[in-house]
């Protein structure tokens, strides 16, 4: 495509931070900029902001794209949001489960809960294992995920829980995954700790797990669009509906990028992606090297196909997560809404979300909605959910790039497309996919903050500080203070770990 065939209808700004993709990370950066008078213009692809973090409306219901929910150990964050949100923010409990073997778990696990409802051959297995391997630690070097599991769990917790719930949710077989995934995500309480507990030789577990956390009443997309109305009040512009297809080079810098629809030219000063980092480099033009655009073949997304239930009921159960490791069910977890917020619902009614992971274009993915309903209610109803009279209508939000696969090797492919990247002296990359990096949503927010943050430095931008994005921050949600009252995020005392980090 020609220059002279793209259309401009805005002239140049010179001084205009253009940031490409309106998630998490996106407006993040969009709203430091806005907040400290920088003129800013975000390009968003979808109709609403948000990402895989908004909220979507369907007759009366909301919907998350998953079981998001606010927490974070950054206090200055968190104190922000809480200034953006107002009374708009609820202090929620969390209440989670696992359904396995036909057993309803406690999660996180509870000592007193696994003696009286696990098989004792189970129990006696995992303390062999633990006899045996459980006080080994996993190797730091990068490795294979089953070999890391294995170390850390044993073999029965590994072939009972891990093995087939990794491969449901990644659609790989963890020793086919790397152990960087684990070695940020799954904190070190494993297997030791978990039988001190059970034969009460350990009172207190090491680390804890937030039991609340903070929900916007509109769902957690109200977050990011009350983000959008205080950048449009600063004189930021938000288009949506602008999926940006080219990134167009001048020497070192980037130019401008194109649009659709219509080929539209949006110039700038400097810009700030979020973009996949696969679909970041193969939009370049000029096109980077050879070497360059094959290295980011390798790096492959799981996508997530949210089944959403709308049911006359007031209520299904009393859990916002329950997790479905077992291979035979087609769903990874599921989440009642509601339970999130009142209003996520309509009076006397409530909603399930079924997270189903799979991959663009297999036999998942483009199977049938009323096939797929039908064989998830088979599969609630062997779970002990019986709600099959009760849905009164289905619909489908699907996310084909929700979760960066870590593939052994991965690590270098994204090095050497983030390494060219640096050498583009006006770009910088943040976010999920932008990084190629298993975020949690408070952390795309803080990455996007500080992509912000570098510009506002007085300095062209780079990708990233190398060592942040090799070695991820800790996921342990911790704060040093309350957060006030009705409103505040009480953390009962520090080491608070992200549920997620287990289970995906």
């Amino acid at each position: 495509m020609r220059n002279s065939e793209i259309r401009n209808p805005k002239s140049a700004i010179q001084d205009r931070v253009v940031v490409l993709g309106g998630g998490p990370a996106g407006m993040g950066a969009a709203w430091r900029l806005a907040r400290t008078g920088h003129r800013v213009l975000l390009l968003e692809k979808e109709d609403r902001v948000g990402g895989l973090c908004r909220t979507v409306e369907y007759n009366g219901f909301r919907f998350d794209l998953g079981g998001h929910r606010f927490i974070s150990q950054d206090a200055p964050l968190v104190e922000a949001i809480r200034d953006l949100m107002g009374e708009e923010l609820l202090l929620v409990k969390r209440r989670s489960a696992v359904r396995l073997m036909g057993k309803e778990f406690k999660y996180p696990l509870e000592p007193l809960d696994l003696l009286r409802k696990m098989n004792r051959g189970y129990l006696l297995a995992c303390l062999r294992d633990c006899l045996t391997s459980g006080r080994q630690r996993p190797p730091e070097a990068e490795g294979n995920l089953e070999d890391w599991l294995l170390t850390k769990f044993g073999p029965t917790l590994y072939r009972l829980f891990f093995e087939e719930y990794t491969a449901k949710l990644w659609g790989v077989h963890p020793r086919g995954l790397s152990s960087d995934w684990a070695t940020a995500r799954i904190p070190l309480l494993g297997l030791w700790d978990t039988l001190l507990r059970i034969l009460s030789l350990q009172k207190r577990p090491k680390k804890q797990f937030a039991t609340q956390f903070l929900y916007p009443r509109k769902g957690i997309g109200q977050i990011f669009e009350y983000m959008e109305r205080e950048v449009r009040s600063r004189g930021g512009e938000v288009l949506l509906g602008r999926e940006v297809t080219k990134v167009l080079l001048e020497g070192t810098r980037v130019r401008a990028v194109v649009c659709q629809p219509g080929q539209e030219l949006i110039e700038g000063e400097a810009f700030i992606s979020t973009l996949p980092l696969p679909r970041l480099i193969n939009s370049l033009e000029p096109p980077p090297p050879d070497e360059v655009l094959s290295s980011v073949r390798s790096l492959q997304f799981r996508g997530l196909w949210f089944l959403n239930l709308l049911i006359d009921r007031p209520t299904v159960g009393i859990n916002t997560w329950t997790y479905v490791p077992e291979g035979r069910y087609l769903m990874t977890r599921i989440q009642e809404p509601r339970l999130r917020s009142p209003l996520n619902a309509p009076e006397g009614k409530t909603s399930l979300v079924l997270e189903i992971p799979c991959d663009c274009g297999d036999a998942v993915w483009t199977m049938e909605e009323v096939t797929l309903r039908d064989r998830c209610l088979k599969d609630l109803s062997g779970l002990g959910i019986e709600i099959g009279p009760y849905v009164l209508d289905s619909f489908s939000t699907m996310a084909p790039l929700a979760y960066p696969i870590y593939k052994l090797g991965y690590r270098a492919s994204r090095g050497k497309a983030l390494s060219f990247l640096e050498g583009i002296s006006n770009l910088t990359v943040c976010g999920r996919p932008g990084l190629f990096q298993y975020l949690f949503m408070d952390q795309a927010i803080q990455s996007g903050l500080k992509a912000a943050e570098r510009l506002m430095g007085g300095r062209d931008a780079q990708v990233s500080d190398r060592s942040k994005v090799e070695n991820p921050p800790s996921l342990r949600q911790a704060q040093d203070k309350p957060f006030g009252r009705d409103r505040s995020l009480h953390c009962e005392p520090l080491h608070l770990v992200e549920e997620r980090s287990v289970l995906g």
